[in-house]
């Protein structure tokens, strides 16, 4: 059932569901780039992550600093972005995976990726999103569960 009719019907996700969409499992690894950008020189005011809500260095309503313009949506909520000048240097999406479709899942996530890749350059050459030319930056950290099931035989391929 959609999101929307969930809501609606005043049900949430249950089971494996309601890991992937609950959100916020990736947030201390973003509070970790953040903080490591922090380590090698940037100045606090100029980095933005998604911090976990115990996060001393949280930033009250700051999701717009992590929030950047799309081309082909309005806006993208990156997990940590880091800004030089006004303008951003590095831009790091985190995505994690769990479940038994990893195929399926893997294929769904590279079409993310490069979706996502087209979206924020068609943005930057649009000049939507002003940068640093030849000094960004854009990573993408992919966590995969697996568990001893999923690398199980299935049956005879022969």
């Amino acid at each position: 059932m959609p999101a929307s009719r969930r809501s609606l019907k005043g049900t949430t996700d249950v089971g494996g569901r309601l890991g992937v969409t609950a959100g916020g499992h990736l947030d201390r690894v973003a509070q970790l780039l953040g903080r490591i950008c922090i380590a090698v020189g940037a100045p606090k005011s100029e980095v933005y992550y998604n911090a976990p809500k115990d996060d001393p260095q949280k930033k009250p309503g700051r999701a717009i600093g992590y929030t950047l313009p799309g081309y082909f949506r309005p806006t993208k909520q990156w997990d940590c972005v880091v800004y030089f000048d006004g303008k951003p240097i590095v831009i790091i999406e985190l995505k994690s995976q769990n479940g038994p479709s990893y195929g399926n899942n893997a294929n769904n996530r590279a079409e993310e990726a490069l979706g996502n890749a087209l979206d924020l350059q068609r943005a930057m050459s649009e000049g939507l999103i002003q940068f640093k030319r030849l000094s960004l930056f854009f990573g993408r950290c992919e966590v995969n569960i697996q568990p001893v099931f999923s690398a199980a035989l299935v049956g005879d391929m022969g």
